[in-house]
């Protein structure tokens, strides 16, 4: 055609016209359908399990993986049947209750596992010699021990069905929510791009390296950019912290894609501030930290005794009393093993909440009168406390009481 086309124009360029409205017309409609199976995807309801929305309970140690010298996986089980007693999605975090040299200590941690995979879940730990409880479950929990767990909480999920490619960017030990997303999207192999940059000091600190590895290669929609802040003159990819340069080098159109950030709290604040100066809008980032462990011996979920934890003075004398929620206008009698939270819901009153154990403080609200004691107040800052701020999900009435509600 291209030959005749010397002689005769007319019959090369209506030949040209029909190939190319054909090619047209096959992008559009693969587009077409990819969106129609995301809305469908969004409307569909989520399939009845019967499983509570909160669960606690003991899960059971049957496994245990060496991610690196410092990090070790823990996959834990129900103790009876094969199928977890909630669900969760990926993204959210357990809360462990642990007993340490005989105190109470309440952590939270990430599930690092697919929940496509309904048998067990698995929580990846990195030890840290000032985290009095991150030493604990390597140096004392093995096969075959229980732990108490109240699941799931957390909203930093990601399961496809709000956008249509995501970029993560993970720092160290906070690559776990990350990799439970990429789980669970390959898992349904997802169509969406999924980008991960995960910057770590050390080859030996790549934690689930040959996972990623395989993942990658059998996805071709996952693409796995490793930095190292200390590598070694063998290293081959990236190196030094996330840059501007590096994050428009490997994802196109940045600026154009929803971004999840997880790492310690000084480089999550610092990566989404340099996105935000680079065009990402603040509504496109979704951001989880944390920070340091605290010495064991300032910390207050080690408290010898719960009056540490009491708002106001006087000694403590548990219900029941009178529990009276201003905003609506409601009073219950409040029982001695019941907190506010409880007693919100038994009376019809909304508090917002997520862990329900005292860590994520979802539940704060402003205690008006009376007193309180509190099992855990982690997620009171010293502001909180001094302007009158409760926990709900921790709070038990020593008096009568008024809170903000």
């Amino acid at each position: 055609y291209l030959l005749q086309g010397k002689f005769v124009k007319t019959q090369a360029i209506v030949f040209a016209s029909i190939i190319g409205a054909l090619f047209l017309y096959r992008v559009v409609a693969s587009q077409v359908q990819l969106r129609l199976a995301y809305n469908r995807l969004k409307r569909a309801p989520a399939p009845a399990t019967g499983k509570p929305k909160f669960w606690k309970g003991q899960l059971k140690v049957v496994k245990t993986f060496d991610e690196t010298p410092d990090v070790r996986t823990f996959r834990l089980a129900p103790l009876e049947g094969t199928t977890l007693p909630f669900d969760y999605k990926p993204g959210q975090y357990l809360n462990l209750s642990l007993t340490i040299d005989g105190k109470p200590v309440n952590r939270s941690y990430t599930i690092a596992s697919s929940p496509t995979r309904g048998g067990c879940c698995e929580l990846t730990v990195k030890r840290d010699a000032m985290g009095t409880s991150s030493k604990h479950l390597h140096r004392e929990v093995n096969v075959g021990d229980r732990i108490a767990i109240s699941a799931p909480a957390g909203k930093f999920i990601f399961d496809g069905t709000n956008a249509d490619s995501i970029v993560m960017i993970g720092g160290g030990v906070g690559i776990t929510p990350l990799m439970s997303k990429i789980r669970y999207l390959t898992d349904l192999a997802w169509p969406g791009e999924i980008f991960l940059i995960f910057t770590t000091r050390t080859e030996a600190d790549i934690i689930f390296r040959e996972e990623l590895k395989l993942l990658a290669k059998r996805h071709t929609n996952l693409h796995v950019i490793v930095t190292l802040t200390r590598a070694s003159d063998d290293w081959k990819s990236e190196r030094g912290r996330v840059t501007p340069e590096l994050l428009n080098r490997v994802v196109p159109n940045l600026t154009q894609r929803l971004i999840h950030i997880c790492g310690p709290t000084e480089m999550a604040d610092a990566t989404k501030a340099m996105l935000v100066v680079m065009g990402v809008q603040p509504a496109q980032i979704a951001m989880e930290s944390f920070t340091s462990p605290k010495q064991s011996g300032s910390d207050p979920m080690l408290a010898d005794n719960v009056e540490q934890h009491v708002v106001g003075a006087g000694a403590i004398s548990y219900g029941p009393h009178t529990l009276t929620f201003s905003k609506s206008g409601k009073s219950v009698d409040v029982p001695a093993d019941k907190v506010v939270l409880e007693a919100a819901e038994a009376a019809g009153v909304s508090i917002e909440y997520d862990c329900r154990s005292g860590i994520c403080g979802t539940c704060k609200i402003k205690l008006l009168s009376g007193r309180v004691a509190m099992d855990a107040q982690d997620a009171l800052t010293a502001h909180d406390r001094a302007d009158g701020s409760i926990l709900a999900c921790q709070a038990r009435c020593l008096e009568d009481a008024v809170v903000d509600a």
